[in-house]
């Protein structure tokens, strides 16, 4: 066991499609639930733990320009709901993205409170 604990994972086969979007060439899977088959695999914890910080970090990088306030509104919180497939890797959950699944990783963001300056 050189990479941590394993950790079964039953989740959506990864099968990226040869096709190149029109948003710049890339690259991304395409499926109908119908096609969608799931598989059952044993993933190292170190794996995992990679796929999750690569994932925060782009979501740090992506959140990182959202402003305090907006208007006499301020984001508080956000939430962000993502899929673990069958290799490990961590996605983003889009709009209907859902493939027949209930799992998944929900991360709740909370503002850290801004100290009053003495």
């Amino acid at each position: 066991m050189t990479d941590g604990w394993e950790i079964s994972i039953l989740g959506v086969e990864d099968e990226e499609f040869e096709e190149e979007s029109e948003r710049g060439g890339e690259r991304g899977w395409r499926r109908s639930r119908a096609e969608a088959s799931l598989v059952r695999n044993t993933v190292g914890s170190a794996t995992i733990r990679e796929s999750l910080v690569e994932f925060l970090n782009a979501m740090s990088d992506a959140i990182s320009g959202i402003p305090e306030f907006l208007g006499p509104l301020y984001v508080s919180e956000i939430e962000l709901s993502a899929e673990i497939s069958a290799s490990g890797k961590i996605s983003l959950m889009g709009s209907g993205a859902e493939i027949g699944t209930t799992g998944g990783i929900s991360f709740k963001l909370v503002r850290k409170a801004t100290e009053p300056v003495s």
